[in-house]
């Protein structure tokens, strides 16, 4: 028998049973091992939503540098202090510099001082009347010149002319100012109304032993001169009418003497003597071309001294080191007594009541967004902003993007309002609704087999497995719009990863 298992049959038996066993297991059919769950069709809210992930900073931060080169001299704010636009921070010592601006002060000063001289003088080169009156001794010609103070002409007032006359003793308490009076032009013999203007109180004693007052009477005409009219008067009292004991002579009560304030040759006369002229009427008018150019050079200065102390005030300003904006200083690393030059970034102040991040959007999603569109943000940092999102918004969509390994990202900036909690380069999420819909079915994504361009899902229904066409919508992450072809509580087939629903198509 131990032949036999050594014999050349029974090892040629063996072979061909090794052969038949090999064929029957090849040719035997298996049922595939699927392995997957179920999905209740549900109905609800679904949206499409595009996220990222950024570094949240300022939306604004301003670094205020030296603009000179000093001593720090005073810090008004320290880092963490909440400031105003316009606030100053830090003052640095100025006091080199002010001598400095103060020296043009005074300059200006005396600059001033000429011009208003010389302007005079220029205003000058017209001569006017001070009063109304007649010209009387016009003393120039036109083309002759004139020097400062010399006389041009008299101007006589014939309005106020006045005459002192003497009255007896005994009228002097009788006769008082206001008292009217009857002046007799003695040449003429004719009559000009006057008024008492002035009663003396010293008592004089005549050759003849009568003792009189002097009484100055004052008449208004303006129809001609009365100086140098020999008149006598008699005064009207509530005692009665006295007469003046004596005559005398009418001088002007107003007459000026007009004179050049500033030298000159005449270019033209105005008037002539014995014309009459009211108060401000150009009497003369002279030339003096050096002192209106003088005037026009000073002018200019003056003008450019103005500007150099604008500048010199304005920078005067640099030596203050002031928040550019309002926020919180976020940077200050000087002490008083420090150096710092010019260009040295002093104090960095930033705008904690807008935040912002920039996360990046892939090029087959930006056409997707604008800039009303939802925005939830969550902060790592921040715990209570899982329940309770921040609503941001879209402020900024660049036109050219970021390139790398073929993959283009532009990078969207989203902006949230500032609160205490929120600190510079704390990690945010957003979370942007590009499209939503509400009160609709929805199943998994994964439960969804494309074949043909059509959709399909597995339905199981009293342990039955069936293939069925549906009509999808818009869909996100994790779920998609059934349109058509299936009803809510349904069981939909979901597939773990990576087994698909060929077992159940292909049926």
């Amino acid at each position: 028998m131990k032949n036999f298992f050594k014999s050349k049959w029974f090892k040629s038996i063996l072979f061909v049973l090794i052969i038949v066993a090999v064929v029957v297991l090849l040719t035997q059919k298996k049922e595939p091992t699927v392995s997957y769950r179920t999905f209740d069709v549900k109905r609800g809210d679904i949206a499409s939503t595009i996220t990222g992930t950024g570094t949240l900073t300022a939306s604004e931060t301003r670094n205020e540098v030296a603009k000179v080169s000093s001593t720090v001299e005073d810090i008004y704010y320290v880092e963490g202090d909440r400031v105003e636009k316009g606030y100053v921070l830090v003052k640095l010592d100025s006091s080199d510099y002010e001598v400095n601006v103060e020296s043009q002060r005074n300059a200006i000063k005396q600059a001033e001082l000429s011009k208003t001289n010389l302007d005079r003088q220029v205003n000058a080169l017209k001569i006017t009347a001070p009063t109304n009156g007649y010209v009387e001794n016009l003393s120039i010609t036109e083309g002759s010149y004139v020097m400062t103070n010399n006389p041009v002409c008299n101007i006589i007032n014939s309005r106020k002319d006045e005459i002192t006359l003497q009255f007896v003793s005994s009228s002097a308490d009788k006769i008082q100012v206001g008292c009217l009076a009857k002046v007799l032009l003695t040449g003429s013999l004719n009559y000009v109304d006057g008024v008492v203007s002035f009663v003396g109180d010293r008592i004089t004693t005549l050759t003849t032993g009568a003792t009189v007052i002097d009484v100055t009477i004052e008449v208004t005409d303006s129809q001609y001169s009365l100086s140098g009219v020999s008149a006598n008067a008699e005064v009207t009292t509530a005692y009665g009418t006295f007469k003046s004991v004596n005559q005398s002579t009418f001088k002007t009560t107003s007459a000026g003497s007009v004179k050049a304030e500033t030298s000159g040759t005449v270019k033209r006369l105005y008037v002539k003597n014995g014309q009459f002229v009211n108060a401000g009427d150009i009497i003369v008018e002279l030339e003096n071309n050096d002192l209106i150019v003088s005037a026009q050079t000073t002018a200019l200065n003056l003008q450019n001294l103005y500007n150099q102390l604008s500048f010199a005030e304005d920078k005067l300003e640099d030596y203050k080191i002031v928040a550019p904006i309002d926020g919180i200083i976020t940077m200050q690393n000087v002490k008083v007594g420090d150096n710092v030059v010019a260009g040295t970034v002093i104090s960095t102040v930033s705008d904690k009541n807008n935040m912002e991040f920039k996360i990046p959007i892939d090029e087959l999603d930006i056409a997707r967004l604008d800039y009303d569109k939802e925005v939830r943000v969550t902060i790592d940092a921040l715990s209570y902003t899982e329940d309770n999102p921040i609503r941001g918004k879209i402020s900024k969509m660049p036109l050219e993007g970021t390139t790398l390994g073929g993959v283009t990202d532009y990078y969207v900036t989203i902006t949230i309002p500032g609160t205490e909690d929120i600190r510079i380069s704390m990690n945010a999420d957003a979370e942007i609704i590009v499209e939503q819909k509400e009160n609709v079915l929805y199943v998994p994504v994964e439960s969804i087999e494309k074949e043909n361009g059509e959709s399909f899902v597995g339905v199981v229904k009293d342990n039955v497995k069936e293939k069925r066409k549906v009509t999808t919508g818009m869909k996100n992450v994790s779920y998609i719009e059934i349109i058509d072809g299936l009803e809510e509580g349904e069981q939909v087939i979901v597939p773990e990863q990576g087994s698909g629903l060929g077992f159940l198509l292909s049926m």
